[in-house]
């Protein structure tokens, strides 16, 4: 604020000097009128002074507003460290209590009972003191001997969540702190099962039809092959080239999602429409604009209106943070492992998001186990929804995975960006429940 009040301390002297100047020529002239041949060069005088006094208070203006917003991130940034130390000294608390009741085991009557935040409840970004030491203690203690025993992670920030609560922790195999777990990311392909509910809610509502042919897209200068739905875009069955593998694309330039689209649907399909899955970020593109142009609403406001009322309060849409990289619908959404369990609890929770019919269409899966925005994991066989270890979508360094035996969410963010992350997610949260 100490720049703020420099920049308005500035500006109060420039405009007091001009009217000292003014009066000074004034006083000067013995204020003798202007003549009629004088005056019409006067008025220009006047409006080009006041001109330049109006561009003055802009640019004065403008740098009050950059100061203001430095100061806000700096406040922002200090919030975060203190918030990360004070998780830290939790953690080490945590850890040390559990090491002094090895050693002393106390009765359950006599027994401390531990308020440290951890477990977050129903209601997302409203944290109460609840005594969980016990279930805590054991979480972590789970993911830290987990972390041990696959070294080559390096870090792994989790949340987990059962029974309407989510706990949420990290853990490095090197055995510092890990990372702070209420930290946003971006969630990549984990967006996509975001913009299928969306599309799904629309279709319910009757104003996207599944399996009619695919409406073109307003500003896409290409034409859309015949045969081709929704719902095949869904399932990843459009037949459709990645937009990067496109001829035209350029990896070191900017690109929109409409020229993503564009460049797509000239190379043309690389398969017959409903004959096979092939995963595709161009499918994901195609329905965000679909959306906005069905909606009337940007991506970013659509998907505000749907996680917002859930309680997601750290999630949003954000550009791309490259070139060559379109995001948005298909991999723009930047969230936390605790936002997204959220996400994924209402996901699978009937009638939270979906109705009970859509819900069973977008957990209907083909022999390549891709349902509409999901994936089915372990078995990787054709099977029913329920016969499935795992729901969810997975990305190169996580994912968020529904696990409906144990009716748990996982979402898991590793610092590896490589490796089987559906079986790092199908032995975690056999750790985790076990010590739940």
């Amino acid at each position: 604020m100490r720049f703020v009040t420099l920049v308005r301390a500035r500006r109060s002297a420039l405009r007091i000097g001009a009217i000292v100047a003014l009066a000074s020529v004034l006083f000067a002239t013995g204020f003798a009128p202007a003549s009629a041949a004088e005056r019409p060069s006067l008025r220009k005088e006047d409006a080009k002074l006041a001109a330049h006094q109006a561009r003055r208070d802009t640019q004065l203006a403008r740098r009050e507003a950059q100061l203001a917003a430095q100061q806000a991130r700096r406040d922002t940034q200090l919030a975060r460290r203190e918030a990360q130390l004070a998780r830290q000294a939790a953690r080490q608390a945590a850890r040390q209590a559990a090491q002094q009741s090895k050693r002393k085991p106390e009765s359950p009557t006599s027994a401390p009972v531990d308020t440290r935040r951890i477990i977050v409840p129903e209601v997302a970004g409203v944290v109460i003191e609840a005594p969980l030491s016990n279930a805590s203690t054991r979480l972590q203690a789970a993911l830290d001997t987990w972390i041990r025993a696959h070294a080559e992670v390096g870090t792994m920030t989790v949340a987990f969540r059962k029974n309407g609560q989510t706990w949420t922790g990290s853990a490095s195999a090197n055995g510092t702190v890990g990372p702070d777990p209420t930290a946003s990311y971006r969630v990549l392909s984990v967006t996509k099962s975001i913009t299928a509910a969306l599309v799904l809610r629309a279709a319910g509502a009757g104003r996207i039809n599944l399996d009619a042919p695919l409406p073109p897209l307003r500003g896409v200068n290409a034409p859309v092959p015949p045969g081709l739905t929704v719902r095949h875009l869904l399932r990843h069955q459009s037949g459709f080239v990645e937009y990067t593998s496109a001829p035209g694309f350029n990896a070191d330039e900017t690109i929109t999602p409409t020229r993503a689209v564009e460049l797509t649907l000239r190379a043309g399909l690389a398969n017959a429409p409903g004959t096979t899955t092939t995963y595709t970020n161009s499918n994901y593109l195609y329905l965000g604009l679909l959306l906005e142009q069905t909606e009337g609403r940007s991506y970013e406001e659509l998907v505000s209106s749907l996680v917002g009322p859930l309680g997601l309060t750290q999630t949003r849409v954000d550009p791309p943070d490259r070139k060559g990289w379109a995001g948005f619908s298909s991999g723009g959404v930047i969230s936390t492992v605790g936002d997204i369990a959220l996400w994924g609890d209402a996901l699978f929770t009937p009638e939270r998001v979906l109705p009970n019919a859509l819900l069973g269409e977008m957990q209907t899966f083909s022999d390549e186990r891709a349902g509409l925005g999901l994936w089915g994991y372990c078995p990787c066989a054709p099977a029913k929804p329920g016969e499935f270890r795992a729901i969810g979508h997975h990305t190169a360094a996580g994912g968020m995975f529904f696990f409906p035996s144990e009716r748990v969410v996982l979402v898991m963010r590793a610092e590896a960006n490589s490796g089987d992350t559906v079986e790092r997610a199908r032995s975690l949260v056999t750790s985790l429940t076990a010590a739940f």
